[in-house]
């Protein structure tokens, strides 16, 4: 992971951004977790700008980069859900169609990660770029987790369009950039041509 913090002197304004190092996986991957008690919202996790958020318990699904990256807990996964949703404009005032809808949603939300009424639910990563991961609790045995599901997939066109890699080149890319750059070459030639005729 990549980390990167800022701060101004003058306004005292922070930032702090996070993304993944790594390159993208051959594969898709899309994680489940299944939370069946309190403990599992401090489930450590890192989601990449590739990924999709699912949680049908509330009816909820976020497009691919929607939400950014992150390195934080399922529990501080949740809370930066409901932040985003109760800061977008057309989610109150005289933009929303429907208050009552949207004060319901953000109060399932909350229920989700409250650790005294908490209720059994999962959540999906889906991320087309393979690099995002919920850690097990159980550190030394991975393997066993039961709760956690990880399935990699191979990716569609349309997904690999979406992470840029479509028309990336990979093979014998210094070939065609020579080629390129002699028929620019040969074109700026013929332009000068037509100009010196022109001016004959």
């Amino acid at each position: 992971m990549i980390i990167t913090c800022f701060s101004c002197d003058q306004c005292y304004f922070k930032s702090t951004e996070i993304k993944g190092g790594g390159g993208i996986s051959d594969k898709g991957k899309k994680i489940t977790l299944n939370l069946t008690k309190p403990e599992d919202l401090n489930r450590d996790l890192f989601k990449s700008e590739s990924s999709k958020i699912t949680i049908k318990k509330v009816g909820f699904e976020s497009g691919v980069g929607s939400i950014g990256s992150m390195f934080t807990t399922v529990e501080g996964l949740l809370e930066k859900i409901t932040d985003n949703i109760k800061n977008t404009p057309f989610s109150k005032g005289d933009s929303c169609e429907d208050q009552k809808i949207y004060d319901d949603f953000i109060t399932e939300m909350e229920k989700l990660k409250d650790h005294d009424q908490f209720e059994p639910f999962a959540i999906e990563i889906d991320d087309i770029g393979g690099n995002s991961i919920i850690f097990s609790i159980n550190h030394e045995d991975p393997e066993n987790d039961k709760n956690l599901v990880i399935e990699e997939y191979d990716r569609d066109w349309e997904q690999n369009d979406e992470l840029g890699i479509n028309d990336m080149k990979t093979e014998d890319y210094e070939e065609s950039f020579k080629k390129e750059q002699a028929m620019k070459n040969y074109a700026i030639k013929e332009m000068q041509i037509e100009e010196e005729d022109q001016d004959d």
